[in-house]
């Protein structure tokens, strides 16, 4: 089975997204608090990355806003999927899936993050071990939200490091 880890980027009230974005990433591409890109890449090296449609999306937005060709992989060192129902959309960098479990059909034992967006983050918390979260002491009035309530209900905090402008949070479940 493999090892089902979330990681993300909250602002200081929970929230990942507004309109459809990351807010902390400005026009350009540029991401306001680099340190977490690195944190990001460091925890998710060699392992497999699951994504939604939109987060998929808002990848490739970004990576054209660098001026960034897509190649084999849109995460380098790692191998990457979308998940969506329909499939009907181009795709470069990725490969589709159509659910969490069709992957870990695919990539057996291996270790999986989701990286978002909200609806395979929900679908998945019930069988998620870790969660890697990137907490700013920023708010950003987002409009979709991780559910604190569930993370404080079902995980504890077993690491972390407190940055000038962020949190480094480690959780691992405590319920079954």
């Amino acid at each position: 089975m493999n090892k089902l880890n979330i990681i993300m980027c909250l602002d200081n009230g929970g929230g990942f997204s507004k309109d459809g974005v990351i807010p902390w990433i400005d026009d350009k591409g540029v991401n306001k608090y680099p340190e977490d890109f690195k944190h990001f890449k460091d925890i998710t090296k060699n392992g497999i990355c699951i994504m939604g449609r939109k987060t998929y999306e808002d990848m490739v937005r970004l990576l054209k806003l660098k001026n960034k060709e897509i190649g084999k992989h849109i995460l380098p060192n790692r191998k990457s999927y979308v998940i969506s129902r329909t499939g009907n959309f181009d795709i470069v960098g990725v490969e589709h899936a159509m659910d969490v479990r069709q992957v870990f059909d695919k990539e057996k034992g291996k270790e999986t993050y989701i990286l978002g967006g909200e609806k395979i983050i929900n679908a998945t918390l019930p069988f998620t071990s870790n969660i890697f979260l990137t907490v700013l002491k920023d708010n950003y009035k987002c409009d979709k939200f991780f559910p604190l309530d569930y993370l404080t209900k079902n995980f504890k905090i077993v690491g972390g490091e407190e940055k000038e402008n962020l949190y480094f949070v480690n959780y691992k479940r405590t319920t079954p």
